[in-house]
C-alpha cells in the first residue's frame, strides 16, 4: 500500500499552478505565486508547495495511528476533474464538455467548497457557540457536554471528514444547474484563496440561510485561472442562459475580491501582487455586482454581520 502523503493540499496543486509564474533556476523550473496573508497583511512570493496545505489535514489519528483518511479519495477526484477543467480553460466553451466532464467538474466544485480549513474552523466553533447559548438558560449538564463533544480534540476533524463525504452526494444537482463563464475586465486578473469556491446569493431566505447548495438563487463561483471563472447558478430567480461568457466590470471584480477575502481562512493567492484588490472603504464606495440578470445590491456594513449569521444558519439547516 502506498504511504499516505504527510503534507496534504486543501487547494489542489493543479489549480494553484495556474496562478503561478514559472521560474527557471539552474536547470530547474519552479512555480511561484504571490500570497496575501490576511493575518498580518503581508504580501510575499513563495513556492507552490508552501501554500494551501497542512500536515495530515485529512487524516484522523488515534494514538498516532491513522484510523481514517480521505486524502487518497480526494486525489482521485482531482485526477478526474483536472483534464475537464483544463479543457474548459483552454477552449472556454461549456458546450464542448462531455457529460462525464461536467459531472467531474460539478463533483470537484461541490467538494472543494467544503474541504478547506475555513469549514473546519466554523465546525469547531459551532459546539462552543451552542454551549454558550444553552448556558444562558442554566448550567450545562454532563450529558449535554458529552453530546456537544466539548472535550474531544478530534471532534471537528471527524465531523469535517464526514460532512465532506455526505455533502459530495449533492453534486448531481450542480450538474443540472445553469453554468456560465466569467472573465475579468481588460488588464485585470482573478485571484484565488484557501477557500476558493465563493457562494453568494441576493435572496433573503431567513430564517434559513441562503448559501446552501440547494438554496434558491445561490451561485457557486470558482476561478479556474487568472482569466476565467466558472459560475454555477440556481437560475429560478434570474434571467440567465446556459453557456454565456460574461465580462466583469471593475466593480464586479472588486465585489468578487471582497467575497474572496471575507470567506478566506488565512491567505489569498495570485499571479501578480497587483491582483489583490480589496480596497479600504469599499462599502462606502458601494460597488454593485449586476451581471445580466444577477443583481446584487449595494453592500452596507450591516451586510457583513448578516452574511455571517446566514452562514451559521445555513450550516445548521443544510
Amino acid at each position: 500500500m502506498a504511504e499516505r502523503a504527510k503534507t496534504q493540499h486543501f487547494v489542489p496543486r493543479f489549480l494553484l499552478r495556474r496562478f503561478c509564474e514559472e521560474v527557471r533556476r539552474k536547470r530547474r523550473t519552479t512555480h511561484r505565486l504571490f500570497v496575501h496573508s490576511l493575518d498580518d497583511g503581508r504580501v510575499f512570493r513563495t513556492g507552490l508547495g508552501n501554500v494551501a496545505a497542512s500536515n495530515r489535514f485529512y487524516d484522523l489519528t488515534v494514538n498516532v495511528e491513522i484510523v481514517l483518511s480521505i486524502d487518497s479519495s480526494l486525489q482521485e477526484l482531482e485526477s478526474l476533474a483536472a483534464p475537464a477543467i483544463a479543457k474548459l480553460v483552454q477552449g472556454r466553451d461549456l458546450g464542448a464538455l462531455t457529460a462525464d466532464d461536467r459531472a467531474a467538474i460539478a463533483f470537484f466544485v461541490t467538494v472543494q467548497a467544503i474541504r478547506g480549513p475555513a469549514t473546519r474552523t466554523d465546525m469547531a466553533a459551532l459546539p462552543q457557540q451552542l454551549a454558550e447559548r444553552l448556558s444562558r438558560l442554566g448550567p450545562l449538564s454532563d450529558t449535554i457536554k458529552r453530546q456537544l463533544k466539548l472535550d474531544d480534540p478530534d471532534a471537528s476533524t471527524r465531523s469535517h471528514l464526514r460532512i465532506i463525504e455526505d455533502t459530495s452526494k449533492v453534486y448531481p444537482v450542480l450538474v443540472d444547474r445553469v453554468w456560465r463563464l466569467h472573465v475579468p475586465p481588460d488588464g485585470c486578473r482573478f485571484a484565488l484563496s484557501d477557500n476558493p469556491v465563493l457562494r453568494y446569493n441576493d435572496l433573503d431566505l431567513r430564517p434559513y440561510g441562503n448559501l446552501g447548495f440547494l438554496s434558491k438563487g445561490v451561485v457557486l463561483e470558482l476561478a479556474l485561472s487568472p482569466t476565467l471563472s466558472l459560475a454555477i447558478i440556481e437560475p429560478s430567480p434570474y434571467n440567465v442562459r446556459e453557456g454565456e461568457v460574461i465580462r466583469f466590470t471593475e466593480s464586479n471584480l472588486l465585489y468578487y475580491n471582497y467575497i474572496l477575502a471575507h470567506r478566506a481562512e488565512r491567505q489569498l493567492y495570485a499571479k501578480r501582487a497587483s491582483d489583490f484588490d480589496v480596497r479600504q472603504g469599499m462599502w462606502e464606495e458601494g460597488p454593485r455586482m449586476k451581471i445580466d440578470g444577477l443583481d446584487f445590491p449595494e453592500p452596507t456594513p450591516d451586510d457583513v454581520e448578516q452574511r455571517d449569521e446566514q452562514q451559521v444558519n445555513d450550516r445548521e439547516h443544510r
